[in-house]
C-alpha cells in the first residue's frame, strides 16, 4: 500500500501531461442547482412516459390510474403524454411539464395477475402435455357451473 502511495503522484503528472485536454472556454459552465431535494430525487428516479385516454385514465406499473380533478375541467389533458415518476421508496408521481397532477390507482394491485416467468410457465406447459400424453382428459370440479343443471331464465324475462 505504501509502495502505491508513493508511486501514484508521479504517475498522475505523467498520465495528465499525456492525456489531459484544455478546455476551449475557461469560463466555469456548472450551474447552481436551485431545484432542492425534490428536483434532486425527480432526476435519480424512473421515468416512464404515459398517455392519458379519452376518460383521464392511464395504465402505470400494471395499475390504472385515474386523473382527480377537484372539479376543475381537465379534458385537455386527453390525450397527453405525461411523465410517471417512480421513487426508490416506492412512491409514484405523475408529472404534466413541471405540474405534479393528482391520481386515484383503481385497480389493486393484488387483483393484477403477474405474467408467468419462463420457469413457472413452462412446468404449467409440461404438465399439461404429460396428461395429454397419459389420455387423461379434464374433468372439472364437483362445483363447476358445468355440473350445475341448467336453469330457464324466469318467465318475466322475456327475449326479444
Amino acid at each position: 500500500m505504501a509502495g502505491a502511495n508513493a508511486f501514484l503522484p508521479a504517475y498522475l503528472t505523467r498520465h495528465n501531461a499525456r492525456f489531459a485536454v484544455p478546455p476551449t472556454d475557461a469560463e466555469d459552465a456548472h450551474l447552481h442547482d436551485e431545484g432542492g431535494d425534490t428536483a434532486l430525487a425527480r432526476v435519480c428516479a424512473l421515468q416512464h412516459r404515459r398517455r392519458f385516454s379519452k376518460d383521464l385514465v392511464l395504465s402505470f406499473k400494471r395499475q390504472r390510474c385515474l386523473l382527480q380533478t377537484g372539479g376543475r375541467s381537465r379534458y385537455a389533458l386527453r390525450g397527453q403524454t405525461v411523465t410517471g415518476v417512480e421513487y426508490p421508496d416506492g412512491r409514484v408521481e405523475l408529472l404534466y411539464g413541471e405540474e405534479v397532477l393528482p391520481f386515484k390507482v383503481f385497480d389493486d394491485s393484488s387483483q393484477v395477475m403477474l405474467p408467468a416467468d419462463d420457469k413457472t410457465l413452462k412446468a404449467r406447459v409440461d404438465s399439461v402435455l404429460e396428461h395429454r400424453r397419459r389420455g387423461e382428459k379434464y374433468r372439472p370440479a364437483p362445483g363447476h357451473p358445468w355440473r350445475k343443471p341448467f336453469k330457464p331464465p324466469p318467465e318475466s324475462v322475456q327475449p326479444r
